[in-house]
Order: C-alpha cells, then sequence, then structure tokens
C-alpha cells in the first residue's frame, strides 16, 4: 500500500453493485469533508459506478446536488416502470410486478431511470474544466468491452454509454444506434485499467461494492498490476444485496459508505498529511 500523498493526483475506480452505489454515495459525502477531494481528477466506473462517476463528478464542478437528489429523494417508480408513483419500499406485490414486467417485456423495463438520467446527466460541463470521466460497457453482438471517455466523445452518446453500461441481464440490454449493450461488469467490475489509463494518476481510490465479482481473473490481474497504488474500500456479505432498492436499505448502505471512508480517511491518512495542512 502507497503512501497517502494529497499532493498526488488522485482517480476513483466505482465497481457495479446494482443498488450498492449507495455505499459508493456515502463514500463521495464523506471524501467532500476531507482534504482529499480536489484531488480527484479522474473517475472510472463500471454499470451503477458508471452513473456515479458522472454525477459525482458532474455535482463537484457544478454544484447541482444531483447525487443526492439521485440518491436520497428519487422513490423507486423513478427506476421501474412497473411500480407505482410512491413507492419506496419493495413488498411481495411489487416483487410480483417486477417479475412479470421482465417476463413480459424480456426484462426489467427501467425507461424511467433512463429518462431521468437523460435530463440530468450533463458531461458536457466537464468540458472546459479538468476532470475526466471513464465508463465500459459490453457489445452484445462483438462480443467484447467498449470503453469511453469524456471529454473526447459527444456528451449525448457518452451518457447514452453510460446507460449500457448500467445495463443489469436483467434489465435487457440497452439499444444505441444498433448496437446492443450490457452491463460492463461482464468485461471488468472495477475499472482500474481505465482510471490508470490516465498518466498523471499517481494513486487511485478503489471502491468495490462486489463479493463473488471481485474474484473474475481480469480484476485480479489489474489488481495485481496496479495494487501497490490502489486503497481499496471493500463491501461485506453483512450489506443488503445488489437488489435491495428499497429506501431502507439504500440509506443504510449510505451511512455505512459514509463511516467506512471515514475510518479509512483516520487510519490511512490523517497520520501522513496533517501537518501538510493549513
Amino acid at each position: 500500500m502507497s503512501e497517502v500523498k494529497t499532493d498526488d493526483v488522485w482517480g476513483l475506480a466505482l465497481s457495479g453493485g446494482g443498488a450498492r452505489g449507495a455505499y459508493q454515495y456515502g463514500v463521495w459525502r464523506t471524501l467532500q469533508e476531507t482534504p482529499l477531494i480536489d484531488r480527484f481528477k479522474v473517475i472510472g466506473g463500471t454499470s451503477i459506478g458508471a452513473i456515479n462517476a458522472v454525477l459525482f463528478t458532474q455535482e463537484q464542478i457544478t454544484g447541482e446536488p444531483v447525487a443526492r437528489q439521485f440518491w436520497e429523494e428519487l422513490d423507486l417508480s423513478y427506476i421501474f416502470a412497473a411500480l407505482p408513483e410512491g413507492t419506496r419500499e419493495l413488498g411481495v406485490v411489487d416483487y410480483l410486478r417486477l417479475g412479470w414486467d421482465g417476463i413480459q417485456n424480456l426484462g426489467i423495463r427501467i425507461d424511467p431511470l433512463k429518462e431521468w438520467l437523460r435530463a440530468h446527466l450533463k458531461p458536457d460541463v466537464l468540458e472546459d474544466g479538468d476532470r475526466i470521466v471513464w465508463a465500459n460497457t459490453w457489445d452484445l453482438f462483438k462480443f467484447r468491452e467498449e470503453t469511453r471517455r469524456y471529454p473526447g466523445s459527444d456528451p449525448d452518446a457518452f451518457v447514452e454509454w453510460v446507460l449500457g453500461s448500467a445495463s443489469f441481464p436483467f434489465f435487457g440490454p440497452h439499444q444505441y444506434k444498433g448496437r446492443y449493450l450490457l452491463d460492463g461488469g461482464i468485461a471488468n467490475n472495477l475499472p482500474l485499467h481505465l482510471v490508470f489509463q490516465e498518466s498523471v494518476v499517481r494513486q487511485v481510490l478503489a471502491i468495490d461494492l462486489a463479493t463473488f465479482m471481485r474474484y473474475h481473473p481480469r480484476q485480479l490481474i489489474l489488481e495485481r498490476k496496479y495494487g501497490h497504488r490502489t486503497h481499496f474500500l471493500r463491501v461485506g456479505l453483512d450489506l443488503p444485496s445488489p437488489a435491495s432498492f428499497s429506501r431502507s436499505s439504500v440509506d443504510q448502505m449510505i451511512e455505512r459508505g459514509r463511516a467506512d471512508a471515514l475510518a479509512w480517511w483516520k487510519e490511512r491518512c490523517a497520520a501522513n498529511v496533517v501537518r501538510d495542512m493549513d
């Protein structure tokens, strides 16, 4: 583990993990209270991590609370088309609705989520800044990982790529200009390779939401390659599952992320950097 230095350029690697993306948001909220926050110049995300990558960066640049709105205010009807407005907790009937929706449409419809993201994600705000965002997805018919960087892509196309990255197989593929895009976690759930493509990055904080997926051969190879420059925050089996989108579970994961990030900061950072900060 490398020494924490706040004069380095940092990257953030955000894994996929469904509803556990709330944990990443909790970590981000705590990071905003530390001197390290301004050192994060590159964020790479997979699946929900790709959505968070844009939300976090956009919020940091503009000050608009888009990440807070997403994780603290949206009810479940703003994610799943089959749920009635005002749904905050999932009951038996709601699970049946989602299951039937998936059978009827060959995938659970998340059209409300896509429309919300299209309306609120504005990667073009990065154009004049010094922040970089990466996202990966899996092309169903080319059978390979595809990656996109912003700046460097058309902003509308980049949003569609983020939606493709977050298209968990249960949701069906995301269609964009004749491409059928699936969850980027199929290729690699923790995109260290994207963040370290930027030569300015010296250290990376990786927020890994997976449990079994972290043993994917490619992830293990990347961790071996970059592990000496990476700090890890990882969830355990005691956290609610990636499918636990209910309000109570999301709130629990936000608070755990905040607590774990604070513990990491105190343990790994404080002793090394306090003397350098005014």
